[in-house]
C-alpha cells in the first residue's frame, strides 16, 4: 500500500523528518505510546527518529544503587537530536528523564531542537500543542469511590516524582477528594516513588507511619504491584480489609489477585491524537488541546464484587495494542501470541548479545575491525539499516550537569543490509549541528530509526540509530549498553596503545642516548662493546677484523682552532670510518679521539684494504677541505679467527692497540696544514 504524503517538504528534501522523544520505555504507558506512534508514522512518507530514554534504574530494587546510577545521561540522548536536522517532533513530557532529580524536565526541553512540536501528557507548553489525559478526574473519582462506596477513612497514596506533571495532577486530585469529603490529609500519608514496581521500601514506610490506613491509591499500576507484595507480607487481605487502586490499566492488572481497580489511560488514543496534531501543524491547520478522559475500571481490589464471569466480560484490552509488520504492512497480534513471541525473541537475543559483546571486546585493539564487527552483528540481529555516530573525544557528564550537546558528530559505521562501511576517525563523514546530516538520502523510501545513547558510566560516546520494529527495542537497548561498554574498552585500549607507543619512543630515545655518542651518532664505549658481542655471536665460525683508530693531534686542533673545529674533525673521522667499514658492523667512539670496530672478514673486507681505505679517504678529504688543519687517523688492525675472538678478547684488543701505536709513530708532528706540508 502506498504511503500517505504530508504536504510539507523543506527545500532539498523529499519528505519531512520527525523526532519522537519518549523516556522510561520499559514501563507500560511509554512502550504503548511508542508502538502506536511508530505504527501511525509508518503509514506516512516520512523519515522518523525515536529517541528513547530507556532508563535502567527501574530494574534496580536497591534504592541506594538506583540513586547513584547513570540514568541522568539520557538527557543527553535527547540533545543529540540536534544533529539530526529535524522538521518537527512529538515529546512525551511525562516520561522524559523521569528518574533524573538533578535536572528539571523543563531544563531538558531547552536543549531540544527548535522546531514545531506536539507535547503529550502536559499542557504547559501551550494547550494548542498538547495531548493530555484526564489525570485529575480519574483519580478524584477513584478516591471518592473508596470514601463513599467502601467507607474508607484513611487512604494513602504513592505517587510519582514531585517534578512530574502527571504525578502532581493525580496527587492534587487525591488531596481535593479527601478535602471535599471531609477527610484529613497529612504529608505522612504520601510517598513519592518513581513509577517502577521497586518501591516496596516506600510502601512499608508510609504504612508504618499510618497503621490505621484502610486504602491505598497508586500513581500507576506498576507501583500498585509493590503495594500488593507488602500487604501480602503483612497478611492484609486486599479488597476486604484494605482497598488498592492503580492507574494505567496495564495488561497484568486484570490478572492480579485480586484484579486491580485502575484508571485506564488511553495510550493509543493519545498517540493517534499526537500524530494527527503534528500533521495538522506541518500542513498549516489550526490545532487545539486534546483532552482524553481516563475511565475508571472497577475490579475486586477496591472491594467491588468481582468473579470469573465478570472477569470474562471485562472491558477488552485496547485494540491494536500489539503490533507486527510484514511486507511493510502493520498487523495486530493477540496478547498471548505477543507474549510468546517476546519471550522467544528475548531468549534468542540474550544468547547472541553475550556473543556480540565477546567479539566486540576482542576486536577492541583495532577500531576498524571493531566497527566492522558491530555492523555485521547488527545485520545478523535483523537491523535493516544502522549507523553509529561518535563524538571524537567523548563527553564526561557529571550528575546535575546540563545535557551534552556535541557540536559535531562523526559517522563511524553505516550498515545497510549485508553491507557495512566503516571510517577512520580522521576521515569519517561529519554532522554539524544545524546542517544537513551526511547520510540523508533523497531516495524513494522513508525510514524509521530508533536512536540509543552510547555511554559508559559518566562518559558519553555518541548514539546508535537502528531501523528496527518496536518489539526489538528492548533488546537493542541492552545492546546499546553492551556497545557502550565495548567502546569504552576500545577507548581505553587505544589510550593504552598510545601510551605504550609514547613510552616505547621515550625508552628508545633513552636507550639510544645510553648506547650512542651524542656528537657522532656512533656507539659509545658501552654500546659498542655490547653490540660487538652480539655481532660476533651472530656470525659464528667467521674470521674477523678488529680495528682501532685514533684521530691525530685532536688536542692541537682544539688548542689552535677551537673546540668547534675539534668536534668537526671528530665527526669527519667518524664519517670516514663508517664509509670505509660500511653498514652493519659496529663502530664506536670509545672516548675522545679513539674509535673501535669489529667487521667480518670477507672478499669486501680485508685488514690491509681497510687500513689503506681509511688513509685514502683522509687524503681525499684533506685535498679539498680548505681547513687550516689536516684530518688524519692512526689505524691498527688485526685479523682474528672466530675461536680466538670468543676466548681472547682482551689480548686481541691489546695486540690491536700495539699495532695502532706503531702506526702513530709514523704520524706527522703537526696537523697544521702549513707546518705539515712544509
Amino acid at each position: 500500500m502506498p504511503k500517505k504524503k504530508i504536504n510539507y517538504v523543506r527545500p532539498g528534501r523529499v519528505r519531512p523528518t520527525i523526532g519522537v522523544f519518549v523516556g522510561n520505555y520499559h514501563s507500560f504507558h511509554p512502550s504503548r505510546l511508542v508502538e502506536r506512534i511508530w505504527a501511525r508514522l509508518n503509514e506516512y512518507d516520512v523519515d522518523a527518529h525515536f529517541y528513547l530514554g530507556t532508563e535502567s534504574s527501574s530494574f534496580i530494587s536497591d534504592p541506594h544503587i538506583r540513586d547513584n546510577y547513570f540514568d541522568y545521561q539520557y538527557s543527553s540522548l535527547y540533545s543529540i537530536s540536534n544533529v539530526e536536522d529535524l522538521d518537527a517532533m512529538i515529546v512525551g513530557v511525562g516520561t522524559i528523564s523521569i528518574f533524573q532529580k538533578q535536572f528539571e524536565q523543563n531544563g531538558v526541553f531547552t536543549y531540544l531542537p527548535k522546531v514545531p512540536a506536539v507535547f503529550m501528557e502536559t499542557p504547559i507548553f501551550g494547550e494548542e500543542k498538547s495531548v493530555v489525559t484526564g489525570n485529575y478526574d480519574g483519580v478524584y473519582e477513584m478516591t471518592e469511590h473508596l470514601i463513599k462506596v467502601h467507607n474508607r477513612k484513611k487512604i494513602l497514596m504513592i505517587t510519582g516524582p514531585d517534578y512530574n506533571w502527571d504525578s502532581n495532577e493525580r496527587l492534587r486530585a487525591y488531596k481535593d477528594a479527601l478535602k471535599d469529603n471531609g477527610l484529613e490529609f497529612s504529608e505522612d500519608m504520601v510517598a513519592h516513588g518513581d513509577f517502577s514496581e521497586n518501591v516496596d521500601h516506600l510502601v512499608r514506610e508510609v504504612l508504618d507511619k499510618n497503621p490505621d490506613a484502610d486504602g491505598f491509591i497508586s500513581g500507576n499500576d506498576e507501583m500498585a504491584y509493590a503495594i500488593y507484595r507488602v500487604l501480602n507480607e503483612r497478611n492484609i487481605e486486599i479488597g476486604k480489609d484494605f482497598s488498592v487502586m492503580g492507574f494505567d490499566d496495564m495488561e497484568f492488572a486484570r490478572y492480579m489477585e485480586p484484579a486491580l481497580t485502575t484508571c485506564r489511560q488511553k495510550n493509543y488514543e493519545m498517540a493517534d491524537a499526537a500524530v494527527d496534531k503534528l500533521i495538522d501543524m506541518l500542513e498549516g491547520r489550526a490545532t487545539k488541546l486534546s483532552l482524553l478522559p481516563a475511565d475508571v475500571i472497577y475490579r475486586a481490589s477496591c472491594g467491588c464484587e468481582y468473579n470469573e464471569d465478570k472477569r470474562a466480560k471485562d472491558i477488552p484490552i485496547e485494540t491494536g495494542s500489539h503490533i507486527s509488520v510484514q511486507d511493510g504492512n502493520v498487523y495486530e497480534r493477540s496478547a498471548l501470541l505477543d507474549t510468546v513471541m517476546r519471550i522467544r525473541t528475548s531468549e534468542r537475543h540474550s544468547w547472541i548479545g553475550a556473543l556480540v559483546l565477546r567479539d566486540l571486546v576482542e576486536a577492541a585493539r583495532d577500531p576498524m575491525k571493531f566497527y566492522k564487527n558491530l555492523g555485521e552483528a547488527l545485520y545478523y540481529q535483523g537491523a535493516k539499516e544502522s549507523y553509529l555516530m561518535v563524538n571524537e573525544k567523548g563527553v564526561i557528564i557529571e550528575r546535575g550537569d546540563p545535557p551534552a550537546i556535541p557540536e559535531k558528530m562523526k559517522l563511524m559505521m553505516h550498515q545497510k543490509g549485508e553491507q557495512t562501511e566503516v571510517w577512520h576517525i580522521y576521515d569519517a563523514p561529519e554532522s554539524v549541528r544545524g546542517e544537513q546530516v551526511p547520510w540523508y538520502r533523497n531516495d524513494g523510501e522513508g525510514h524509521i530509526f530508533t536512536t540509543f545513547l552510547i555511554f559508559s558510566g559518566k562518559k558519553i560516546y555518541g548514539s546508535l540509530s537502528v531501523e528496527i520494529l518496536p518489539e526489538e527495542i528492548s533488546f537493542y537497548y541492552m545492546m546499546s549498553l553492551v556497545i557502550g561498554t565495548a567502546i569504552h574498552s576500545l577507548d581505553l585500549t587505544q589510550k593504552q596503545k598510545k601510551y605504550r607507543e609514547e613510552l616505547q619512543k621515550k625508552n628508545e630515545i633513552l636507550d639510544y642516548s645510553a648506547s650512542h655518542d651524542a656528537l657522532t651518532g656512533l656507539y659509545n664505549r658501552l654500546g659498542c662493546t655490547n653490540r660487538a658481542e652480539v655481532y660476533i655471536d651472530d656470525n659464528p665460525h667467521r674470521d674477523f677484523i678488529v680495528i682501532s683508530a685514533d684521530l691525530d693531534h685532536l688536542k692541537e686542533i682544539n688548542d689552535c682552532f677551537g673546540h668547534k673545529e675539534g668536534d668537526f674533525a671528530i665527526m669527519k673521522a667518524s664519517e670516514i670510518l663508517t664509509k670505509v667499514i660500511g653498514p652493519g658492523a659496529p663502530i664506536g667512539r670509545m672516548g675522545g679521539d679513539e674509535f673501535y670496530s669489529v667487521v667480518v672478514k670477507d672478499e669486501n673486507h680485508v685488514g690491509e684494504d681497510i687500513y689503506k681505505g681509511i688513509k685514502y679517504q683522509c687524503e681525499r678529504f684533506n685535498a679539498v677541505s680548505g681547513k687550516p688543519y689536516l684530518v688524519e687517523l692512526s689505524v691498527g688492525y688485526m685479523e682474528v679467527p672466530y675461536e680466538d675472538m670468543k676466548s681472547l678478547k682482551e689480548s686481541i684488543q691489546r695486540n690491536v692497540d700495539d699495532r695502532l701505536y706503531l702506526d702513530k709513530r709514523s704520524r706527522r708532528c703537526s696537523i697544521q696544514r702549513d707546518a705539515a706540508l712544509s
